[in-house]
């Protein structure tokens, strides 16, 4: 019999251990303002203050991860941290994040080597300063970002609709 998933009752599962008492979300209210039919409608909702980077989870993107060396996965982790939010690209300082994960540029050269020839990151111009993959990763919204990339998925008809045309 292969490996299966245990039958896992929900409501045993509320007791997270890494939860404590210090355990604290902070947030800001947002403002939202609806133009309707029947007027004008505020809304307010929370969204968190500390900052995040998304990973978006496509089996191909993970399958891509997973085959990645655990020299590109540790750059690739500390990478993650210093994204700027809004910014497709990065500068690597190298020589901090050698000191800070105890590394050698052997060890850094085929790293950043690897994520870009499996398409995590992409070199510029500039030394040491790489595009990321934001069909992976970005931090930010890719909506701001790329708004002529933004598509309406018609989640009825599994088609998706560019600018008012379903392709």
């Amino acid at each position: 019999m292969g490996y299966r998933r245990p039958k896992i009752k929900e409501e045993l599962m509320i007791n997270n251990p890494l939860i404590t008492n210090g355990f604290k979300i902070e947030v800001v209210k947002m403002h939202k303002m609806l133009v309707t039919d029947k007027g004008v409608v505020n809304d307010y909702f929370d969204c968190e203050a500390e900052p995040l980077v998304k990973m978006y989870i496509k089996a191909e993107y993970r399958s891509a991860y997973s085959r990645l060396s655990g020299k590109a996965k540790g750059l690739f982790g500390w990478i993650i941290y210093e994204l700027e939010s809004g910014k497709d690209w990065l500068w690597i300082n190298k020589a901090r994040y050698m000191k800070e994960c105890n590394v050698s540029l052997n060890t850094y050269k085929p790293a950043v080597n690897e994520l870009c020839v499996s398409l995590f990151l992409a070199k510029s111009i500039y030394m040491d300063t790489y595009f990321i993959n934001p069909r992976i990763f970005f931090k930010g919204s890719r909506v701001n970002k790329y708004p002529g990339n933004v598509v309406i998925k018609d989640e009825s008809a599994d088609a998706i609709t560019i600018k008012g045309k379903q392709v």
